[in-house]
């Protein structure tokens, strides 16, 4: 037997013992929070709109257009031209949203955040 073999062997007795981590066993509490899923979209989505940019000197304003596909269970609403660009992101159920934004885009999104500083994600809960 290797010491790989010894070391795993225990290692998955007590992930056993101790109910180690399968699907059926996860709590909410483990799951991400529905914010930070939405956050991690927009950053995702900020990247793939400067990648654009780089390419076509103007934001886009269509998620296929760069690439983006949100989460499960994530929609985005998203405005951009040449001078900046706009995205809202919202949870399924809308009990949450967030907004993030560069420059001026051309219009902005219905959102219920309000102003945001370009660059900032800003998240708002249920009305």
């Amino acid at each position: 037997m290797t010491l790989l073999h010894w070391v795993s062997v225990p290692c998955l007795c007590v992930l056993a013992a101790c109910g180690g981590a399968d699907d059926a066993s996860e709590t909410a509490a483990d799951a991400p929070e529905m914010v930070d899923v939405l956050k991690q979209d927009l950053k995702n989505m900020a990247t793939d709109e400067e990648i654009y940019f780089s390419e076509n000197r103007t934001y886009s304003a269509s998620l296929e257009a760069i690439g983006f596909t949100p989460s499960a269970g994530v929609s985005v609403d998203v405005a951009g031209d040449s001078s900046g660009w706009m995205a809202v992101a919202t949870s399924e159920d809308e009990n949450e949203q967030c907004v993030l934004r560069f420059g001026r885009p051309p219009h902005e999104p219905e959102n219920r955040v309000g102003e945001t500083n370009p660059g900032a994600i800003v998240c708002a809960g249920a009305p």
